[in-house]
């Protein structure tokens, strides 16, 4: 179940100071087989419900966060959720059932450069043999890809999506 910061939506605290209720993480998973490059959307879905900043998020309503892959792992920005037609603002990042942020992709960036070098190989060696493949292209599509690397995030993966504090 969430963690709760606060018992209700807006209670009255001290002094008649409202309260926004806001808990502190939930389960989560990613919906689905997604290829992501830096900045490229994750689909996300819920599963379990509790309030960011008074903003409630039920269970498997689907979320969208902003991907950013490094060298293990694929840090997940969530900045907003959209409620009934309306833009909601909340500030969630993704955490690997590890503890640790980000979620874990084991030799995602390595693989990418290795797949892009045989491909840089190849092309190399049908340009010796004088077969057309563009010239260089491969070779500049190959560093282009290095530079923003696509990591696949498998279906299903848990994950723990954290409230950030501002």
């Amino acid at each position: 179940n969430a963690v709760n910061s606060s018992q209700d939506n807006a209670q009255s605290g001290n002094n008649g100071v409202e309260l926004i209720r806001t808990d502190v993480q939930f389960k989560a998973i990613i919906l689905g087989l997604q290829k992501v490059r830096k900045g490229n959307t994750v689909k996300v879905r819920m599963l379990e419900e509790g309030y960011v900043n008074g903003v409630r998020l039920t269970k498997n309503m689907l979320v969208f966060g902003v991907a950013s892959p490094s060298e293990n792992r694929v840090m997940i920005d969530i900045k907003s959720v959209v409620i009934d037609g309306e833009v909601k603002p909340v500030n969630l990042t993704a955490y690997d059932t590890d503890g640790l942020k980000g979620v874990y992709i084991p030799g995602a960036v390595e693989k990418e450069i290795k797949d892009d070098a045989v491909n840089d190989v190849v092309s190399e060696s049908a340009s010796r043999v004088n077969i057309p493949l563009g010239g260089n292209l491969g070779r500049r599509s190959a560093s282009k890809k290095i530079k923003n690397p696509e990591v696949e995030i498998p279906n299903g993966h848990e994950i723990i999506l954290k409230v950030v504090d501002r």
